[in-house]
This record gives C-alpha cells, sequence and structure tokens, in this order.
C-alpha cells in the first residue's frame, strides 16, 4: 500500500511540475521566472509556518517540564485552547506521552514539523539528563529565528531575484529593439554611441547569453527545490542543508558567521553535559548530533572518535582540526571540572562573535543589497539617455551652422 501511495504521489508531482512548466512556457520568460519563484517562496512561507507550529509545541513542553507538570494532562490542556494544525498536533503528541513513549519518541511521531535538528537535541538530552535545560535552548533558539524572520529577511529573500529577473528582461528588450535603431541613427549622422552605452552593448553582447542562461538555471534548480521542499521535506533538507552547509563553510564571511553559531550551540551542550557528569568522549559524541553545520557535525565526530581512543583532549581537538583557540584553551585543563568551564568560557566567546556578525549583516545587507541594484538601474539609464542627449546636442549645433 505504501508502494502504490509513492507512485500515485510522485505521478501527481510530475505532472504538477509539467503543468507549471507549460504554463510558464505559454507566458514566455517573465512568466517561467515569476512562477519558479513563487514556488521557492510558497515552499518558504509553508515552512515558516511549520516552524512556528513547532516552537509553539517546543514552548509548551518547556513551561510543562519547567513547572513540573504531569506531561500528558499539560500537552492535553494546551490542545483545548489551540485551533486547526496545532491543535491536532497537541491532541496527538499527549496520546504518544499517555503511551508512555519518551519525549523525543512522541515528539518524532506527533510533530513532524520538528524532525531533524530538534529531535536529535532532545534524544540527546534525555540521554544525558539535562532535558529542561535543551528545551530551554530550543525555545531561546525558535525565539531568536522568529525575530529574524523579519521584513528584512523577507526583503532580501524577495528583492535581489525579482530585481536580476527584471533587469536582465529590461536589458534584453533593449538590446534587442531599441538599441539596433540607435546605431542606426549615429551611424547615419557620423556620431559616435556614448561610452557609458557603447559599454553596456558590450558586456550584454560578451556576457549577456552566459548571464542569462546561469540565471535561468538558477531560476529553474530553485523552483525544483522549492517544490521537492513541499514534497519530501525531511529529504529535501537533509540534501540540500548538506550541500548549503559546504558552500557557507568555504565562503569567506559565511564562513566565520556558520563556524561560531555552531561552535557555540555545540560547546554551550558540551559543557552542560559535563556539569551533568558525563565523560567528555560521551558528551562530544552527543553534540555531534546537534543540528548545526555539517562540516563542525563532521569534525565533532573526528573529536569523539579520537577522545575513545585515549588521545588527550587537546590533541584529539587538533586532530579533529578544531579552531587553535580551543586546542590551546583545552591544554592546560586537566579535571573534568575545569574541561567543563573552558567548554563554557568557549561558547560564551562564539556566541559573542555570531552575535556581533548577526548584527552587523542585519544593518549592512539591505543598504548594500539597494546601493548595488541602484547603481545597476542607474547605469542602464544612462546608457538609454545619454544617447538622446548626444543627438540632441548634435542635431541643435548643426542647426546652429545652417542658420548661420
Amino acid at each position: 500500500m505504501r508502494v502504490i501511495k509513492a507512485i500515485l504521489e510522485a505521478l501527481f508531482w510530475t505532472f504538477a511540475v509539467l503543468l507549471v512548466l507549460l504554463l510558464g512556457m505559454s507566458m514566455g520568460y517573465i512568466g517561467i521566472c515569476f512562477l519558479f519563484l513563487l514556488v521557492p517562496l510558497l515552499a518558504r512561507a509553508l515552512h515558516a509556518v511549520g516552524r512556528r507550529r513547532g516552537a509553539s509545541v517546543i514552548a509548551y513542553l518547556e513551561q510543562a517540564v519547567r513547572l513540573n507538570l504531569p506531561l500528558p494532562q499539560m500537552i492535553s490542556a494546551a490542545q483545548r485552547s489551540e485551533n486547526g494544525r496545532l491543535s491536532a498536533r497537541l491532541e496527538r503528541l499527549s496520546s504518544k506521552l499517555a503511551a508512555g513513549l519518551g519525549i523525543s519518541s512522541a515528539v518524532r511521531q506527533a510533530v513532524p514539523e520538528l524532525r531533524g535538528g530538534p529531535v536529535a537535541a532532545l534524544e540527546s538530552a534525555e540521554r544525558l539528563g539535562r532535558l529542561p535545560h535543551t528545551l530551554q535552548r530550543l525555545v531561546e533558539q525558535n525565539t531568536s529565528r522568529i525575530e529574524a524572520d523579519s521584513a528584512d529577511a523577507a526583503f532580501i529573500r524577495i528583492y535581489p531575484p525579482v530585481m536580476v529577473i527584471a533587469i536582465i528582461g529590461l536589458v534584453s528588450l533593449i538590446c534587442v529593439f531599441v538599441m539596433p535603431k540607435y546605431e542606426t541613427i549615429f551611424k547615419d549622422f557620423g556620431i559616435r554611441l556614448p561610452p557609458v552605452t557603447q559599454l553596456m552593448l558590450d558586456i550584454a553582447r560578451d556576457v549577456g547569453p552566459i548571464l542569462v542562461f546561469s540565471v535561468l538555471a538558477l531560476i529553474l534548480l530553485w523552483g525544483l527545490a522549492g517544490i521537492w521542499r513541499m514534497i519530501q521535506p525531511v529529504a529535501a533538507r537533509l540534501v540540500i542543508n548538506g550541500i548549503t552547509d559546504r558552500v557557507l563553510w568555504v565562503l569567506p564571511v559565511s564562513h566565520g558567521y556558520v563556524r561560531d553559531h555552531s561552535l557555540a550551540v555545540t560547546f554551550d551542550f558540551i559543557a552542560d553535559a559535563l556539569h551533568a557528569g558525563q565523560p567528555i568522549d560521551h558528551a562530544v559524541d552527543e553534540a555531534a548530533n546537534l543540528h548545526v553545520n555539517r562540516v563542525v557535525q563532521n569534525r565533532l565526530g573526528e573529536f569523539a572518535v579520537w577522545l575513545g581512543s585515549g588521545t588527550a583532549l587537546h590533541s584529539a581537538a587538533r586532530q579533529a582540526r578544531m579552531p587553535g583557540l580551543v586546542t590551546e584553551m583545552l591544554a592546560p585543563a586537566t579535571s573534568g571540572e575545569q574541561v567543563a568551564d573552558v567548554f563554557e568560557f568557549l561558547a560564551r566567546y562564539y556566541d559573542s562573535r555570531f552575535s556581533r556578525t548577526r548584527l552587523l549583516l542585519r544593518g549592512a545587507v539591505v543598504p548594500l543589497t539597494v546601493f548595488f541594484f541602484a547603481v545597476i538601474v542607474t547605469f542602464v539609464a544612462l546608457s538609454m539617455l545619454m544617447p538622446m542627449t548626444a543627438l540632441i546636442n548634435s542635431l541643435s549645433g548643426q542647426t546652429a551652422k545652417w542658420r548661420l
């Protein structure tokens, strides 16, 4: 039955994708671009709604654990105060908890929006006996994500692709229908095109086809990724996030951003586990299951393997290619309490670095994006206006000579 369902679902979405492609082709270049932009935006909107639904479930769980209330009754009471899908998720979660399942298993089965990182964190917290702290951290992370998902974030997701599509379409129309007539008129009058116009023509002829093909390919990939997120959200998240994590890791600015955030989260988790009396190799191995950058996850896994083989703490960190500060800070630590304090300090240090970078990016990205596209629009506008100005000046000079 599951195989038949999977086949029917695949056929349905294949038909849907073909229908979108045919509809876009009937509308031309702009139609294809905007259709494939709307699909990822719709997928992101649905993902944001699901993320907020999952954040509400985590908030109810954290409140119940913090107040030491019976979980099934607390979640059932919360379910009666909600409606829609959130109410259904809470009702199913309450029944799973009442059946005796652990929190992570109940959440995995009842709340599909939380599969992945949050469930892995809850599983590790249950094994380490640090569930209240982990739930509190998840609530704080969800709060920061909701704050980050503001109007500026929506602007960054929508404004650049729309401007790229509009500028490429406008320049293509200008180069096909307007510039040939400009060149003919200027050739008849024996006038040279202004340098800014000639530069735009050279760029459009040399780089234009490659740029148009690249943009169309990116839009197609983005649209297909959005459709994939809607069909198979878990598999799409694993593959797309894996690729994105590795790309962000090698880029200059994003490297420090994702590294600092990942190390802050994992080191805080390790420090908490060490304070609870867990062995260092066990704590690091559990931290590798957290939902952070894949490169950091892999290095934490190597760190745990080296620790399990009996390697000294700072040597294991060096072999796992941890930052130099981590290696040097761990070298003098001998007792378990000292190691926990070192990881706690490192968590605060990398969290402060991440917070500064995030504030800087929030303040700079929007103005820089607007300025970048303003320069391009100004360049295109000048390439259109300067020929008319040059032609008017030339005709005015010839009229004055004829009168004389």
